[in-house]
């Protein structure tokens, strides 16, 4: 093999991608990175930079293409540096974004964890709702307004960008004629002199915006005439701005705004909520997969109305808002007090009660719910680009650790045959007796789902009792932040042992020939609390598990879960509709829009299990 140095030819076949996209092949036992080369090409490249453990090269010749590689659909790719991929499927983009997550989770991370699933886009066009494209001034072609071209701060002067609002692209025409026609200089980063740095652009989806002229000056000539152009050339804009900006920076935005014409705020909606957006505001610049992130954060979240999430790092409250639909009580925290200010906004634009923000760190916002004596169910930490604190992500794994070696989920159920009972007057439903004991099930929704169960299981599931918990939590907690972690932790195996419970009971009525249906708990619908200590009784709790029940029913373990399961003839599954469960009528997920089996009643939300799942 010829000397790996500078300049020096080789063949060589390419067989994964880097993070940023480049192709990686090797060269006598050493990575080389090779720009716009696919995986599975065979090509001839010369090495332009040898390292001690790696190299980097540029493709000569294509020997063996890939099936992946297609034409772009770009006049200004590769040199502009606003994209990387448009030489490949998008199937293929697709791949090199998993492989990359799983380098990070498996490589780095030292993680036994993969992707499970990618969640493409349906258009892969003209789907950015926010534009900045860079101003410069050129001696010999004029103005250029566009993108940097890779790994430098020349500007591309890019006439269309196919991945921006075409209304993007107007308002940037706009400017640089503009520019031209009054001779408006552009900024220099290496002198500092000059006005125009930036056009910023937002668009919504009704293709309304709100476009910004970042300059190096409190005020522009010939303004008004700007202000008229952008108008014309996007009739549907509510405002043009002038961001203030004298700073020798690479920053985009200054700290000072001035509105030229309308407003300084756009709306837009996402998850069916509306949210007013200055220039300055985060929004997910692609609002169709911001819709499936933070839906599949629903289906992990699992909410049923009932739960306290906490929303850390929470902006301007856009997932805050999003859980709120289907929680109980969101509190969101974000250190920046604008943010904050937007999503008190944005939940009174949106009529949300059920919410409320902190403006605090982390720590800080965690103290505050320790004072109040608030518990949340659901942790949701949105991060930003610098990730979480080291301190936060050590307490995550040392407490989760901690906890899954000492606290183990536990459950016993007993089945019993049920029967219809006629009760008093003051009642208005039948109840159902459990054959063989004194035990009744009373309220409309035990009669409801196990009128004809064919057996009923008594199931009571624990993580540990108080006790337990107690010295744990002694041991464990030191911070405020660990206590907020410390009870999240102790909700989500709380409901793991409900869960693997409920899967026991499904296993032994598969061995009858029957399937289980949903666990209905107690102190939930019309289902009495008080129902517990029968529950204790019949099971046991207190041999086989150390819990009690009082007489009003109240557990000797806050961490538990009871309830009642029933279980029914297999060919009741069939129809897999609402017209063949038995909590069709008292069903809380049909209160919140939707069905158990996929489909949705009055609003969108998220999957759920099918009907013998519940």
């Amino acid at each position: 093999m010829p000397e790996l140095k500078k300049n020096s030819i080789h063949i060589i076949t390419i067989d994964r991608y880097a993070s940023d996209g480049q192709g990686i092949g090797r060269l006598d036992g050493m990575a080389v990175f090779v720009r716009g080369a696919l995986r599975g090409e065979t090509c001839q490249v010369s090495l332009m930079k040898v390292g001690k453990s790696c190299a980097w090269a540029r493709v000569v010749k294509i020997l063996e293409k890939s099936p992946a590689r297609i034409p772009s659909d770009c006049p200004h790719f590769p040199i502009c540096g606003g994209c990387t991929l448009r030489h490949m499927t998008y199937e293929e983009e697709l791949f090199l974004k998993r492989q990359r997550i799983d380098d990070a989770l498996q490589r780095i991370g030292g993680l036994d964890l993969s992707v499970s699933q990618m969640y493409g886009a349906k258009d892969t066009q003209r789907y950015r709702n926010k534009a900045a494209f860079p101003v410069s001034q050129d001696h010999k072609t004029g103005v250029k307004v566009g993108f940097y071209r890779g790994r430098s701060h020349e500007v591309i002067d890019v006439g269309s960008c196919l991945l921006q609002s075409d209304i993007a692209d107007k308002a940037g025409r706009v400017v640089r004629k503009w520019m031209h026609k009054y001779a408006v200089p552009a900024y220099d980063e290496r002198t500092g002199e000059g006005l125009i740095r930036h056009v910023f652009v937002r668009t919504n989806r009704k293709r309304q915006s709100l476009i910004c002229v970042v300059a190096n000056a409190k005020a522009l000539p010939f303004e008004k005439e700007l202000a008229k152009a952008l108008t014309a050339a996007c009739p549907k804009a509510v405002g043009v701005v002038l961001n203030v900006n004298t700073r020798k920076t690479n920053v985009i935005l200054g700290r000072d705004y001035r509105v030229l014409w309308g407003r300084d705020t756009l709306e837009d909606r996402l998850c069916g909520l509306t949210f007013q957006l200055s220039i300055p505001s985060f929004f997910q610049v692609n609002r169709d997969q911001a819709e499936v992130l933070y839906n599949c954060a629903l289906e992990f979240a699992g909410l049923t109305g009932q739960e306290t999430v906490v929303d850390l790092y929470c902006g301007t409250g856009t997932i805050s808002l999003v859980m709120a639909q289907q929680a109980k009580h969101v509190i969101g925290a974000e250190i920046v007090p604008p943010a904050i200010e937007d999503a008190w906004e944005n939940a009174k634009k949106n009529g949300v009660t059920n919410v409320e923000f902190i403006c605090a760190d982390a720590s800080k916002a965690a103290a505050d719910l320790e004072q109040r004596g608030i518990r949340p169910d659901v942790v949701c930490v949105d991060p930003p680009r610098k990730g979480l604190a080291p301190d936060v992500i050590d307490s995550i794994c040392a407490m989760a650790d901690a906890m899954s070696a000492e606290l183990h989920p536990r459950g016993v159920y007993k089945l019993f045959n049920p029967a219809i009972c006629t009760l008093p007057p003051k009642y208005t439903e039948p109840a159902i007796k459990l054959v063989g004991t004194l035990a009744v099930l009373y309220g409309s929704a035990a009669y409801e789902r196990m009128s004809e169960a064919e057996h009923t299981a008594m199931a009571v599931s624990t993580i540990g009792t108080d006790e337990e918990i107690a010295c744990l939590r002694e041991r464990l907690v030191k911070s405020d932040m660990d206590a907020l972690l410390f009870d999240a932790c102790l909700e989500a195996m709380a409901s793991l042992a409900a869960d693997k419970l409920a899967e026991a009971v499904a296993d032994d009525a598969h061995e009858r020939g029957l399937h289980r249906g949903s666990t209905l708990e107690t102190g939930v619908e019309d289902f009495p609390l008080t129902m517990n200590t029968t529950l204790a009784f019949f099971t046991q709790t207190e041999k086989r598990l150390r819990l009690t029940a009082a007489e009003d029913g109240t557990p000797s373990d806050r961490w538990s879960t009871w309830g009642v399961i029933g279980l029914y003839n297999e060919t009741q599954k069939k129809g897999r509709g609402c017209a063949y469960c038995h909590n069709v009528r008292t069903c809380t997920i049909r209160k919140i829009g939707m069905t158990c089996h996929g489909r949705r009643t009055r609003k969108k939300a998220k999957p759920t299990p099918s009907a013998d799942q519940q």
